[in-house]
């Protein structure tokens, strides 16, 4: 879960911290990674699974090791068409309180990051690094948490969308998300020769509880309530009709309903 991997992570950091001279930490660079290697593979939820944490000293870079499955919604093909957006993320998240430890520790053994993304199907992969200059300008000119939130928050509906329409069941795609001022919305093109729409308004309660369980148990959607909730915003699933153009929002959390996934997910 996704607590274990920002333990793994963060993990970095703290075996790292107890070197001096810039060859001293390196080798604490080296021994640390190698023992958060040792945790994987560790799920990410919608972003596959970390296989491994590696060390490339000719390069001086750390790297994560990610396994994306096709059939998923963010797989190779999703992080190579938004490759500036995921790097951008990435810049981000290190940045954030916590993260920018890992950060720091690299950038005081003048290494940098590498995110390595594979298609488990192909091979194929798609890198991302964050080089130590710039992790050293992130240190330098650091951001507010609520600064990091909000452009995690755009990157997200800038990638989500760039993606879309995609299929999420038959007679059913996701058509397009945006933000309405309060909440995060996700719009769902329903085909009404397979579905009645009524019907799904008349039963908006059990769809309300099955989402409600899926976010609990996925890693990546853990993390993006998270930004909702520090940013005070909630999240709307909306089905609407082909044909009628009715909609029905199936699901509506409110900033509690948020705090509440957050807290009680592990």
């Amino acid at each position: 879960m996704i607590k274990r991997f920002v333990y793994l992570v963060l993990s970095l950091a703290v075996m790292a911290a107890v070197a001096g001279c810039s060859d001293g930490k390196k080798k604490a660079l080296q021994k640390a990674v190698a023992e958060a290697d040792k945790g994987c593979p560790v799920s990410v939820g919608s972003y596959g699974d970390m296989t491994g944490v590696k060390y490339d000293e000719d390069a001086n870079m750390i790297e994560f090791h990610y396994l994306l499955k096709d059939g998923d919604l963010i797989n190779i093909g999703y992080i190579e068409k938004n490759k500036e957006a995921m790097a951008k993320s990435a810049k981000l998240i290190f940045s954030k309180s916590g993260m920018d430890k890992v950060s720091g520790m690299a950038t005081d053994a003048g290494a940098g990051l590498r995110m390595v993304y594979e298609s488990s199907s192909t091979g194929k992969t798609v890198e991302i690094t964050i080089s130590s200059s710039e992790l050293k300008e992130m240190k330098d000119n650091p951001l507010t948490d609520r600064e990091i939130n909000e452009m995690l928050y755009e990157n997200e509906l800038d990638a989500i969308q760039s993606s879309l329409p995609v299929d999420m069941d038959e007679g059913m795609s996701m058509d397009k998300v945006y933000d309405d001022g309060s909440n995060m919305v996700y719009s769902y093109l329903i085909n009404e020769s397979l579905y009645d729409i009524s019907a799904l308004r008349d039963n908006s309660g059990e769809l309300k509880e099955n989402i409600k369980a899926g976010l609990k148990t996925e890693p990546s959607a853990m993390q993006l309530m998270k930004i909702l909730v520090a940013l005070d915003k909630g999240i709307i699933y909306r089905y609407k009709g082909d044909t009628s153009g009715n909609t029905v929002d199936a699901a509506e959390y409110t900033l509690k309903a948020s705090i509440m996934i957050a807290v009680k997910s592990d």
